[in-house]
């Protein structure tokens, strides 16, 4: 997962776009994503309860939800996105959130 996910998710596109760099991982994040997508077809990624996996793949995906175009991917994977939104409001989720996490959400 990290030679995948967080490669392409979090150093190809949220790690450039904070640097004003080129987000090579665009190209590929929608190829993760769709694989991801395969994966939430349960309420959780692969399960029917909250598991690691599920605390593996929110952060990164988090991460790539602060970029505008890292946005556009993943809403064009409903059922990721479904999931995504119905974890970020999980109380563990939301008492661990990271700095720029609080102040990204206090923007909007």
């Amino acid at each position: 997962a990290d030679g995948e996910i967080y490669r392409h998710l979090v150093w190809g596109v949220y790690v450039p776009w904070t640097n004003n760099e080129t987000q090579d991982g665009l190209d590929r994040a929608g190829l993760v994503l769709g694989e991801l997508q395969k994966l939430a077809t349960a309420p959780f990624i692969a399960s029917d309860s909250f598991s690691l996996a599920d605390a593996y793949v929110y952060p990164m995906l988090k991460y790539l939800s602060l970029v505008p175009e890292g946005m556009d991917c993943l809403s064009a994977h409903p059922r990721l996105l479904e999931w995504f939104d119905r974890t970020s409001v999980r109380e563990s989720v939301v008492a661990t959130q990271f700095p720029v996490e609080t102040e990204a959400a206090a923007s909007l």
